[in-house]
């Protein structure tokens, strides 16, 4: 569960429902005493990954969040995002990333891990064999979760120890392994 800073009395949470073997991105607005669903991802185990990681998308910088997924034997994973409307998300506004350059539409996908980060207006995201995937800009230069360049990744590879996720430390990027630790500069 977050607090989605940039807007008002807005959370997002993550439920398992074990009967429909789903998994549910709900909001929740306290105050007002609200919930919606913005969206849920099928087919799910009560063992598997997801984080919630806050952001803002496309050329009016709406405030967003960035969801990634991961099954539990690490078989699979991706991504999906949902931007705000309004000061709030919409039902069913979660969308899946199918952009053909993230990591999971490759033609030999790869799985992500971890959450997204985001810094300087992108988005990051690690796969499990240790290659860390930048989004792209939309044509005015604003951060776009829905696209992805295969050209702008980078492999933390100093110590080859397979990928956990990508975290942010100040103006540094941290890809962790299972026992390595690397930092990267967005430059």
């Amino acid at each position: 569960n977050m607090v989605v800073t940039q807007l008002y009395d807005v959370y997002v949470g993550v439920w398992f429902d074990s009967t429909a073997s789903k998994i549910y991105i709900i909001q929740s607005r306290p105050i007002s005493g609200t919930t919606v669903k913005i969206g849920e991802i099928a087919t799910t185990t009560v063992n598997d990954m997801v984080f919630i990681t806050e952001g803002t998308q496309g050329d009016t910088l709406l405030p967003a969040i960035g969801i990634s997924y991961q099954k539990s034997d690490k078989s699979s994973g991706t991504g999906y995002y949902a931007t705000s409307s309004g000061g709030v998300f919409t039902t069913a506004g979660l969308t899946t990333i199918s952009s053909g350059s993230f990591p999971s539409g490759l033609a030999t996908p790869r799985i992500v891990t971890g959450p997204f980060q985001y810094m300087n207006g992108h988005w990051y995201i690690l796969t499990l064999d240790g290659f860390l995937y930048m989004s792209s800009l939309t044509a005015a230069g604003n951060p776009d979760i829905s696209t992805w360049n295969t050209l702008a990744t980078v492999t933390a590879s100093q110590y080859p120890d397979g990928g956990i996720g990508v975290f942010r430390y100040k103006h540094h990027l941290l890809a962790f392994g299972k026992d390595s630790i690397e930092f990267f500069n967005d430059a």
